[in-house]
């Protein structure tokens, strides 16, 4: 599988090309529910990417080349598809990219509830996560310095105010989007 991450405007969305022996797919994987139609909200992103994909492949594997030809993308039905949330689409792809192996979406659990309270949570705590693992990891050559002020930062505030806080920025952004 290729996971392909597209940024178009400000909105992400997955793009998954699946290219093994058992396995022939071209997936749109999108939070949010489409209002626009399919073709003037997907087709040309994704007919540039098969187009690419092809004309690479038409070297090192003509066969798999014109496989790639005949493809069309379909977009996976998503339980966690959203309407009012337009902000966390980077953290719906994240999740996506960390959790899809190509099964049906009728079978695909992210362990993204429905849209709802329960949902901006969870996205809260995925947010969290990624951001730590993106400003502590080894390739971050500030990692150091952020962790350092991590602390200091711990150090300043009681946990109990750090809660408080994290509550009231969360129900900013519960009462925001709903």
């Amino acid at each position: 599988m290729i996971f392909i991450p597209i940024c178009r405007g400000q909105h992400f969305y997955l793009l998954v090309l699946e290219i093994t022996d058992d396995l022939n797919g071209f997936h749109i994987i999108d939070n949010i529910t489409s209002t626009s139609d399919f073709k003037d909200k997907y087709e040309n992103v994704c007919d540039t990417v098969l187009y690419h994909f092809s004309r690479h492949f038409k070297n090192v594997n003509p066969l798999l080349s014109n496989i790639l030809d005949l493809y069309q993308a379909e977009q996976l039905d998503l339980q966690w598809h959203t309407e009012n949330n337009n902000i966390d689409c980077g953290v719906f792809l994240m999740r996506h990219m960390e959790c899809f192996i190509g099964q049906p979406s009728k079978n695909w659990n992210c362990g993204i509830p429905v849209e709802s309270k329960d949902q901006l949570e969870v996205l809260v705590k995925l947010r969290i996560k990624y951001a730590i693992k993106m400003l502590t990891h080894d390739i971050n050559t500030e990692a150091t310095k952020i962790l350092e002020d991590a602390n200091e930062y711990k150090s300043m505030y009681s946990i109990k105010e750090m809660k408080e806080n994290y509550l009231r920025t969360r129900d900013y952004r519960v009462r925001r989007a709903y």
